[in-house]
């Protein structure tokens, strides 16, 4: 929102199906993801902002082959009754020494997250797995009296991060 108060054009929900810089500038081919409207912008900057898809904007649409690589990392959470009182969320380390918070979430409800395991799938088809699920309940379980179990489950999603790649 900084960017727009300070004169930039974003678009939202918009597809850049080409990209190729001319004469200082980026000639930018866009399609609208609602009305399917095909638009061309040029700007002295872009800015990809395609997070796990960053990738594929930069290969294919740009046409850039990028030394730069984004490795994606895939993050699990559990949705679960809450199960303590008070408006406190809590922060706890596990043996691995991965943190996992654990916060009230939509009134009687606690989110409790995040795994942290490499993903080389579609984005779009991550999901959680059975061991993430029980990796969060085991975690839970070891700093709270009463203790969690699948049933208790009301749901669970995954989300994919893209992390820049520096080998590290």
């Amino acid at each position: 929102l900084d960017a727009a108060e300070r004169g930039a054009r974003v678009f939202t929900r918009t597809a850049c199906t080409a990209a190729r810089r001319d004469k200082g500038l980026w000639s930018v081919e866009m399609r609208d993801g609602r009305t399917g409207v095909k638009t061309t912008v040029r700007a002295k900057a872009l800015i990809n902002a395609a997070g796990p898809w960053v990738n594929d904007v930069v290969n294919r649409v740009a046409g850039q082959n990028s030394k730069r690589n984004v490795r994606l990392v895939k993050g699990s959470h559990i949705v679960v009754p809450k199960f303590w009182e008070g408006r406190q969320a809590y922060l706890v380390q596990n043996n691995d020494k991965r943190v996992i918070f654990i916060n009230p979430y939509q009134n009687d409800l606690a989110l409790i997250g995040t795994t942290d395991i490499p993903y080389e799938g579609r984005p779009e088809d991550v999901a959680a797995e059975e061991s993430e699920i029980d990796y969060l309940i085991k975690v839970v379980n070891r700093y709270f009296k009463r203790g969690l179990t699948r049933g208790d489950v009301v749901y669970s999603f995954s989300g994919v991060r893209p992390l820049y790649d520096d080998n590290a």
